[in-house]
């Protein structure tokens, strides 16, 4: 045992190989109580009295330690300060003498004389924080004053160590440990290189021409054209509507050229003969954007040709016509369907549909499902969707009809689909009053390939996913990849679904070119499609105007 002062005046007790702090001092026993100098999970207790009859203290250990014993513990103490007061610092050795401190212009020894073979690990025990730069604070207040990842500083200098390298002389030589390092920085008051360097780290050059984070200012008053055309340089989902309308515009831009003189005389394969252009546009959409206000929209594009195919599902014819003998109803996504279902109401999302609505669709199309079933007997007609679709629009005469407009523009309509729906379900009871209606899918494929494999250029515009999405982009798959593609959804790739797939991965499939710049918008389509149209075809459509018949 061994009682000690520091240089600061701090009492510390020396024993058994582990250092300890002073804790309580009782006069009236003469007992001093004392702790392990390591606060985290080291319980090490000890306590000293004055033996009288032999005129000394003897220390009584209350509680064992849960670590090694710190070698000349004080004397490291006195070391370290010495440590503290060198900038550069190295650990050598050789084969003629013990390991040494060496700087540049200083040369300690280890004050234990370095009586320990070269394997032996040193520990020094110090305080290092910026209120301790003066020197190591050698009693606390509190536990809380010590941490040992602050203040355990270790070093090796065992030719085995890692950090060992033999030097052209012979002489062995390994720099002080990381510990070391840190602890020499944390006595400086500066924060730990590792952390500096992770932080601090330096930044390479932007390339040159990119786009500045900013958006829209209000200072400069209300103008959506601006606003909208702020979206690009504003992040986010805000920045892919930017890159939409920047890609819709192309396709636009790509339209208006002059069919190439090469290609001008090639057959024109398109069934309802429409006019080629030198892009081919196919907009792609599901039935609930039909049955929402989006069909204004659509039924916009489809009204002055802007547009040159049409791919959705039988809800998206089924529901244009329905509100052509109906209206819907704005409702609410928390009406309860028992409630509902009694009442004869259909819930789509928060609109409603009076089934009364599907009973007037059904009372319209009978009959002309008669006809065609006529038709065919007499005539040999061979019925397709695209057929079918073409001439409801024309039997519907209403101006509100996005399909009355396609039949008015020889835009082909195409639905895979066409029996998944109201439209299937009268299909079927038609099946039984008057059975022998025959509907051409193959023929239907035929067409719509054609639409994409003869076009100059071809550009996809995709709102929502599933079967129009997918049948669109197959088309495009026969000409080796669409030129410009958009889609907007709200699908998640992760599922592996085709709906929510990127359009990287369909150029992987070859349904968009290698070269494409295509664009997908993860939002809602009734949000986002209106700022596409516009922001692009309605701006453009006296550049479009000549591509309209009924302008």
């Amino acid at each position: 045992m061994e009682m000690l002062q520091t240089q600061r005046g701090k009492p510390k007790l020396s024993c058994g190989g582990y250092m300890y702090r002073k804790d309580r001092e009782c006069n009236k026993t003469q007992k001093t109580t004392w702790r392990c100098v390591l606060r985290r999970g080291c319980p090490g207790r000890a306590y000293t009295e004055w033996n009288s009859r032999d005129q000394r203290y003897i220390a009584h250990i209350t509680k064992a330690h849960t670590h090694a014993p710190i070698p000349n513990a004080i004397d490291s103490l006195e070391w370290v300060e010495e440590i503290r007061r060198t900038s550069a610092a190295v650990i050598t050795h050789d084969e003629t003498g013990p390991p040494r401190f060496v700087d540049s212009a200083t040369q300690l020894s280890h004050p234990s004389q370095l009586e320990h073979p070269v394997s032996v690990r040193e520990t020094v025990i110090g305080a290092s924080s910026s209120s301790r730069k003066r020197g190591f604070k050698e009693e606390a207040d509190s536990e809380d004053d010590f941490d040992l990842d602050d203040f355990s500083v270790h070093f090796e200098v065992h030719p085995n160590n890692p950090g060992y390298h033999q030097g052209s002389s012979g002489v062995g030589q390994s720099r002080l440990q990381p510990h070391v390092a840190k602890n020499l920085r944390m006595a400086e008051g500066l924060p730990p290189q590792k952390a500096v360097d992770a932080v601090l780290i330096r930044s390479d050059p932007m390339p040159e021409g990119s786009d500045v984070v900013r958006g829209y200012d209000f200072n400069e008053g209300i103008d959506y054209h601006k606003l909208f055309k702020s979206y690009a340089r504003t992040g986010f989902q805000a920045t892919n509507v930017g890159k939409a309308i920047e890609e819709i515009n192309k396709m636009i831009d790509c339209k208006l050229q002059p069919v190439p003189e090469g290609m001008q005389s090639e057959i024109n394969l398109n069934p309802v003969g429409r006019e080629k252009s030198n892009c081919t546009i196919f907009l792609s959409f599901t039935s609930n954007l039909v049955s929402a206000g989006t069909r204004e929209i659509i039924r916009y594009l489809v009204q002055h040709n802007m547009v040159d195919c049409l791919v959705t599902t039988a809800g998206g014819i089924e529901e244009d016509f329905i509100k052509c003998l109906g209206p819907t109803y704005m409702g609410d996504f928390s009406l309860l369907g028992r409630e509902l279902r009694m009442k004869g109401i259909n819930r789509i999302g928060n609109l409603l549909v009076p089934n009364t609505n599907y009973c007037l669709f059904e009372d319209w199309l009978t009959p002309i499902l008669d006809t065609l079933l006529l038709e065919q007997r007499e005539q040999g007609v061979v019925w397709t969707p695209s057929k079918i679709i073409n001439r409801l629009g024309k039997e519907i005469n209403c101006t509100d009809s996005i399909y009355y407009w396609a039949y008015k523009n020889n835009i082909p309509v195409f639905c895979p689909a066409l029996t998944d729906g109201s439209l299937g379900d009268i299909i079927f009871f038609h099946s039984y009053k008057n059975p022998g209606l025959i509907i051409d899918l193959v023929e239907d494929v035929r067409r719509m390939n054609n639409q994409a494999m003869y076009a100059v250029n071809s550009g996809m515009i995709i709102l929502g996913g599933g079967v129009c999405k997918h049948h669109t982009c197959n088309a495009n798959l026969m000409r080796n990849g669409a030129d410009f593609s958009v889609f907007v959804n709200t699908g998640s790739e992760f599922d592996g679904s085709d709906s929510g797939a990127r359009p990287d991965e369909a150029i992987s499939w070859g349904k968009i070119k290698m070269t494409a710049t295509p664009v997908k918008v993860y939002g809602d389509a009734t949000i986002v499609m209106p700022i596409l149209v516009g922001e692009t075809f309605a701006r453009r459509q006296g550049e479009l105007k000549h591509f309209s018949h009924f302008d």
